[in-house]
């Protein structure tokens, strides 16, 4: 911990002699590059948003900007450091920062050809990465400081963050993100240690433009494999002595999965065009004409011209270095003897080392939209390398590699310009060069209908219709795996064809999403459990953990309705998902799941911005997905064995309050705690926390 503030203060003092002035306003030239570039200002919102500074993100294909709001809206802030999410969507084992899994079907994943390193998936609520880096551009030094904490020294949890963004000139930004979690657990062998960093700098000139980012995660997960019988939480009436959350016997003890990666992503992009006269206003009309007629001061001449970028060239570049190390000691629990039930190398320890290294090359041809009234819509063209390069120890304990290559030719049909209309479209053909079939086609519409503005209603109808088709290879880690206890190689899997349709209707405070998903050889992970013994009661089981592919189609349809109401001080938000699935038995998911939110906002003495309420999530009873440390994934559970979750509902309570540049929150979590009552599981065999306290503080540094 004082390596990571050591560092914080480092990168913090470094860029502030490079500070200079930016006016709030981008110039004409810079605001045409962005247009160019897909980069729409009129969708950045002002609303509490910190003075002078934007942010956005960047495709990781071809660099094209996409803007996201800067983190510092105060409503739900008291949610932000929920592993669950913020609305309660995704399973976990129970600690801050564990590994999680969404009960909603359209959040588990889109493509395992695209994620060539799975282990670092359950991970989503705390890794970033390079592709998740947000740039900025600011008028001043901006620092943002973020601290949650929970519990004491024993049992607790504590996150920092702190973010610092600087400008060196319009055009030039540059900052870093760091990221530190420390869950200690409140049940035996439980802890998480987490850091994720990265530094950033963008420059985006009128031909030029550049995003570079480099970044390190570090995760280490203590893994306890559960408790021995979840009738300690569900019945401890049962048991002659009353155990505590730290007291409860469980599957193992020493045991841990750590994951680091290094990445470094480069995007850019050079455009070639013209300079041609700005539109005035009618005041300014004679200044135009004598530049016009005169053209003997370049910087008046060029100040009253605009850039008009006709097409590009991008060049994208990353690369990933990961590795995955799961230990299990002797001693302690049953890590040595009951716990695993396959064998597949010597030794009373388990040390399995998985690594891989991914070097990615995009090069793409781009005719701009809106570089003339007939180009509606802009054209790409683009050709991808891939070279994946894994490791995995074979029957000698010694690593032995295996490389793959990827090459990808592709078109993109892209309208971002205008006020109701964008719509996307890709297409691409991938081979290995022996192997062809690969596929992927994907594309996106949104439609904004302005509507006659009532007091009661939105004045827009916004409509999103998304989708894809994609035929690919399963993740080489389907296909092969080498550790002590879990190791396959199928050569012969069958590509996954994947289908979906998702459309999304939004007016005013309701928004109905509906999503339509078919998958035909589905592959998936699976646990096999067999009991070894009987002690008081209790039965253990041996673990293990393949891969198999459904034989025929699955289906799956969801349908989201989320409803915002208000009346003076009281809002009541809601959210309901609506889930079904032709083959629940490998394809588990809650038929509902529930999302709600009571409370009253008003501000104390004019000042201070004050939301004080209650929220709950629910889902219904499903063979949830269990969680298996032994390759750090989540899979379906042996159906002889299988245990039912949900019908619990988890009730939060929590004032969140808002002072200028300040926001802070505490939280009571999971309020509806009795001992003996309910069922409080999002994994089987890994209870939820008891009531908990959590209090949160973010503040911004504007210098």
């Amino acid at each position: 911990m004082r390596h990571c503030i050591f560092l914080f203060l480092v990168f913090l003092t470094l860029p502030l002699h490079a500070q200079r002035s930016l006016t709030r306003d981008l110039d004409p030239t810079q605001a045409m590059q962005q247009r160019g570039s897909g980069f729409d200002t009129t969708t950045v919102s002002k609303t509490n948003v910190p003075e002078g500074i934007y942010s956005w993100q960047v495709d990781s294909r071809f660099g094209d900007v996409r803007p996201v709001p800067f983190d510092t809206v105060p409503h739900g802030f008291q949610n932000v450091d929920c592993t669950d999410g913020p609305t309660g969507h995704y399973n976990f084992t129970g600690n801050a920062g564990a590994p999680r899994i969404s009960r909603l079907f359209a959040e588990q994943g889109t493509s395992m050809l695209h994620e060539p390193f799975i282990f670092l998936q359950p991970y989503n609520f705390f890794v970033r990465g390079t592709a998740g880096v947000r740039y900025t551009n600011t008028r001043s030094p901006f620092t943002n400081i973020s601290y949650h904490k929970n519990g004491n020294k024993q049992n607790g949890e504590d996150r920092i963050t702190a973010l610092f963004a600087v400008n060196a000139g319009k055009r030039f930004g540059m900052g870093f993100h760091i990221d530190y979690l420390y869950g200690r657990g409140y049940y035996q062998a439980q802890s998480t240690a987490h850091l994720d960093g990265n530094l950033y700098a963008s420059y985006r000139g009128e031909r030029y433009e550049m995003h570079l980012a480099a970044g390190h995660i570090y995760l280490k997960n203590r893994e306890n494999g559960g408790i021995e019988s979840d009738e300690y939480v569900n019945r401890p009436e049962t048991f002659p002595t009353k155990y505590g959350t730290a007291d409860m016997p469980i599957l193992l003890d020493k045991a841990w999965n750590r994951l680091s990666c290094n990445s470094l992503f480069l995007t850019h992009k050079y455009h070639l065009g013209y300079w041609r006269e700005q539109s005035a206003p009618a005041d300014s009309t004679r200044l135009v004409a004598v530049a016009d007629t005169t053209r003997t001061d370049s910087s008046q001449l060029r100040g009253m011209e605009e850039f008009v970028p006709v097409s590009s060239i991008v060049h994208t570049f990353r690369i990933d270095d990961a590795s995955r190390r799961f230990m299990c000691n002797a001693g302690g629990g049953q890590a040595t003897n009951t716990y695993f039930g396959a064998f597949y190398l010597p030794g009373d320890s388990a040390n399995d080392l998985t690594e891989m290294l991914r070097v990615q090359n995009t090069l793409a041809l781009t005719l701009n939209e809106g570089f003339s009234r007939r180009m509606k819509a802009g054209l790409r063209i683009f050709g991808r390398h891939d070279f994946r390069r894994y490791a995995l120890p074979n029957e000698q304990r010694r690593m032995q590699h295996t490389t793959e290559n990827y090459m990808a030719l592709g078109a993109q049909i892209i309208k971002q310009q205008g006020h109701w209309l964008h719509y996307n479209l890709l297409g691409e053909m991938l081979t290995t060069g022996s192997k062809w079939g690969e596929f992927n086609v994907e594309g996106d519409l949104s439609l904004v209908i302005p509507l006659r503005r009532h007091r009661s209603y939105g004045d827009t109808v916004r409509i999103s219709v998304d989708g894809f088709v994609r035929n690919q290879r399963p993740s080489f880690y389907y296909r092969h795996y080498h550790g002590r206890n879990a190791w396959w190689d199928h050569n012969n899997l069958n590509d996954v064809l994947q289908t979906r349709v998702q459309g999304i209707l939004q007016w005013g405070g309701t928004r109905i999403t509906a999503a339509l998903e078919n998958v035909q050889h589905y592959t998936y992970l699976a646990e096999t459990l067999l009991p070894v013994d009987v002690t008081d009661g209790v039965t253990t089981y041996s673990h293990a953990v393949g891969v198999r592919q459904a034989g025929h189609n699955v289906q799956m349809i969801s349908v989201t309705a989320a409803q915002d109401l208000a009346w003076r001080i009281l809002h009541w938000d809601n959210e309901v998902t609506w889930q079904t699935t032709t083959d629940g038995d490998i394809t588990p998911l809650p038929a509902l799941n529930v999302y709600s939110n009571l409370y009253v906002l008003f501000r104390f003495a004019r000042v201070l911005r004050t939301e004080i309420g209650v929220d709950m999530r629910y889902f219904t009873r499903y063979k949830a997905p269990t969680y298996v440390p032994i390759v750090g994934q989540y899979a379906v559970q042996d159906a002889s064995q299988a245990v039912t979750l949900g019908n619990y509902p988890i009730v939060n309570a929590y004032a969140n309050f808002h002072l200028k540049r300040t926001r802070f929150y505490v939280r009571a979590s999971h309020i509806n705690f009795k001992a003996g009552a309910g069922n409080p599981f999002l994994v089987p065999h890994q209870p939820l926390n008891r009531l908990t306290i959590h209090f949160g503080l973010s503040w911004n540094f504007i210098n």
